[in-house]
């Protein structure tokens, strides 16, 4: 959409949809990690995809200096464009919010995955001046 802007405020407007759409990236990413890994390797996953997405962006600078040298500013846009709507359709394609529904899935893989919240009944951990924590315990 960018690449097809007019003036400063097709610009802005366009930016602005984009950024409201990347705000929800990363808690999505984490929330269907969460589902979709042991709970002993969470962590490690979260970082790797995290990190993956900072060595994509370093990574990208340097193909979109090329598509604008080459083309211009505006294929560079519709480029990436193109490429991201091939990269959603098949996310939209083959992932499943909930990992029971995956036709792939083992009954040994899903034996792996643990629930995002411990059972039990789960109090707020009280600080030393007495005001309530974001940890939770037991």
């Amino acid at each position: 959409m960018t690449g097809a802007v007019t003036g400063l405020v097709s610009l802005f407007a366009v930016r602005l949809v984009l950024g409201m759409g990347e705000g929800a990236t990363l808690p999505a990413v984490t929330r269907a990690l969460s589902k979709w890994t042991s709970l002993a390797s969470r962590g490690a996953a979260v970082g790797i995809t995290h990190a993956a997405g900072r060595l994509g962006a370093g990574a990208s600078a340097p193909i979109v200096a090329l598509l604008i040298t080459w083309f211009s500013w505006r294929f560079s846009f519709v480029a990436l464009g193109v490429v991201s709507a091939f990269w959603a359709a098949a996310w939209w394609w083959f992932f499943h919010e909930d990992p029971r529904q995956h036709p792939r899935i083992t009954r040994a893989e899903l034996a792996e995955f643990r629930p995002l919240i411990p059972r039990g009944r789960l109090v707020p951990a009280r600080c030393r001046g007495g005001a309530s924590s974001p940890v939770w315990r037991r």
